[in-house]
């Protein structure tokens, strides 16, 4: 059995889940995740339908992103304070860039048709 993974920002173990923590890099425990605010300072917006909130998020001052999927999501630590989450995206999780830039794509298309249908 492996060492427990800490988390970045207060350093507590995290969950016995190695696969888990590993597929996202700079996963924060559920503590720090709960004192998460947006840029404004407030509780990050969450929609679990749509699988989309606020990004980024910080927590501590420290940047963070979230991972939204399944109506839940995941936040990690961005240690190089990127400035976009595809930025992000591509340093740290290139195995998600790919699927991530196509559903930008697809949520931008299906936001033009719902306003074109309102005119």
């Amino acid at each position: 059995m492996s060492d427990p993974t800490p988390c970045p920002i207060c350093h507590a173990d995290m969950p016995d889940d190695a696969e888990f923590v590993q597929t996202y890099p700079g996963l924060v425990c559920g503590d720090c995740q709960a004192k998460a605010v947006d840029a404004e300072g407030r509780d990050p917006e969450h929609n679990s339908l749509g699988d989309f909130g606020a990004n980024p998020v910080f927590i501590d001052s420290r940047q963070c992103w979230r991972r939204y999927k399944f109506g839940g999501y995941v936040t990690m630590l961005d240690p190089d304070d990127c400035e976009s989450e595809q930025e992000f995206y591509d340093r740290h999780l290139p195995h998600f860039a790919a699927h991530h830039a196509g559903v930008e794509r697809l949520m931008e298309a299906y936001n033009r048709s719902v306003l074109e249908r309102r005119d």
